[in-house]
């Protein structure tokens, strides 16, 4: 290796080739002149930074500028998350411009991200009610019939309508198999008739005697 090469030359080298090596001596006149010449003198110290000279003043430095931002009409920032902001843009030292273009990059953002969600929402249940409607048990040429359902069990166990407020904030009235459980438990609360023995007309079932017909009291 060449590496090798290089160390095996010199750890072979003689003290004939060392001295051939070395570098001759100066003549007498070059030495004279060399002692003639006078050292060069150490550079002088430079302040760092832009520290003021001895016996001026530090430059004082501008105050931060003061002042308020508004989220603007549409922008529904809450006020503390408004304020925070505000002071992150003051302790950066950006302007009242500058601390203004950034939050209308935010305010463009914020109502980007907005639309992309309500697309998204919408593709959800635009999917969600063609599953509705091409399934066989509760779409299609049942769907009347679904909704009866559904409203029927809802008005029985959520007296309150909390449920079924909670239901069309979310969204959730679209979902296939959130409408198939409530729609089985509608289906199964049908007023139930049958003829009497005595031929009497038809009656209708109690629904907990549909339900455990084997725990009569």
């Amino acid at each position: 290796m060449a590496d090798e090469t290089q160390l095996e030359s010199v750890a072979d080298a003689t003290m004939d080739s060392i001295a051939d090596d070395a570098p001759e001596a100066p003549a007498e006149g070059a030495a004279q002149a060399q002692e003639g010449q006078q050292a060069p003198a150490e550079a002088e110290a430079k302040p760092e930074g832009d520290a003021p000279a001895e016996g001026q003043q530090e430059p004082q430095k501008p105050a931060p500028e003061d002042y308020t931002l508004e989220a603007g009409e549409g922008f529904n920032v809450p006020e503390d998350n408004l304020k925070s902001f505000q002071d992150a843009c003051k302790k950066a030292g950006l302007t009242k411009v500058q601390a203004e273009a950034m939050l209308s990059w935010h305010r463009d953002f914020a109502g980007d991200v907005s639309k992309a969600q309500a697309q998204q929402e919408s593709a959800t249940l635009q999917a969600w009610q063609k599953q509705i409607m091409d399934d066989p048990e509760v779409g299609g040429a049942n769907w009347k019939a679904t909704v009866a359902d559904c409203r029927r069990a809802l008005a029985w166990a959520d007296t309150d309508g909390s449920l079924r407020q909670l239901l069309k904030d979310t969204h959730a009235d679209f979902n296939p198999s959130v409408v198939k459980c409530i729609a089985r438990i509608g289906r199964a609360m049908r007023e139930d008739k049958f003829i009497t023995s005595k031929g009497g007309g038809n009656r209708a079932m109690a629904l907990e005697d549909r339900m455990w017909p084997d725990m009569q009291v």
